[in-house]
């Protein structure tokens, strides 16, 4: 009698296979609930790097809790002892539940300096977090940043870097005290002989608000502006 992996096709091989190596995952599998694995993205990971980004028991859901940069960029791959899953993009917040145990996971990202991201994985249940997502989101919503910076900046008919670019500025906010007009918009514009039609402006004893990553940057017509006051909030 023919073996009866013999009579299988190759899907059904693989899924076997796939079982297989959940089971194997299964009896390492933590006696906690939950575990929380922090992973630093300073250096690039792939999906074959088996140092700092891989998860060796098994679970039934993610959670993406926490991260220090609003944004980052890494993937996760469950069940990479048998290369069986295509990768997930991950985000803040996001939750992943999964019906049968995966057998482990392994995460690839590029260099990111200085950035980290929580993962808590739950090894006996799937997660379901949507309400506290919605809470979490209006906490963002109401909330321009975290941290923040002051100081007066000194404005000429020079062109000048007011903001630089930021990937984590939640605001910029300029405060105009001054009796000249702030022309306002990408450095090659300040400096065309028509910038004072195609910038942006911040009139006397006004405020402009910045709210992209990009740099900004700033002039006035032909007096300088000393009474300028410059916000950046961080996230």
């Amino acid at each position: 009698m023919a073996d009866s992996k013999e009579v299988l096709n190759p899907q059904l091989q693989k899924l076997l296979k796939f079982l297989q190596d959940g089971q194997t995952y299964s009896r390492t599998t933590s006696t906690k609930a939950f575990t929380v694995v922090r992973f630093h993205l300073d250096e690039k990971r792939t999906r074959a790097s088996r140092e700092g980004n891989l998860f060796d028991q098994s679970f039934m859901g993610v959670w993406v809790i926490g991260s220090n940069k609003k944004k980052f960029s890494a993937t996760l791959f469950v069940n990479d002892n048998n290369n069986a899953s295509d990768g997930i993009p991950l985000r803040s917040n996001m939750t992943i539940p999964f019906e049968i145990p995966m057998a482990g996971a392994t995460l690839s990202w590029e260099a990111q300096e200085n950035t980290y991201i929580d993962v808590l994985f739950s090894h006996h249940s799937a997660i379901n977090v949507g309400s506290i997502e919605q809470e979490l989101k209006g906490v963002i919503v109401n909330s321009d940043g975290s941290s923040y910076d002051h100081d007066q900046n000194p404005v000429t008919k020079t062109p000048t870097q007011i903001f630089d670019v930021d990937s984590n500025r939640g605001v910029g906010t300029i405060f105009n005290y001054s009796s000249e007009i702030l022309y306002l918009g990408k450095e090659s514009i300040l400096n065309d002989v028509n910038y004072q039609k195609k910038s942006l402006r911040c009139y006397p004893d006004q405020s402009f608000e910045w709210r992209n990553s990009d740099e900004l940057y700033v002039r006035t017509a032909l007096t300088d502006a000393d009474d300028v006051v410059v916000l950046n909030e961080g996230v």
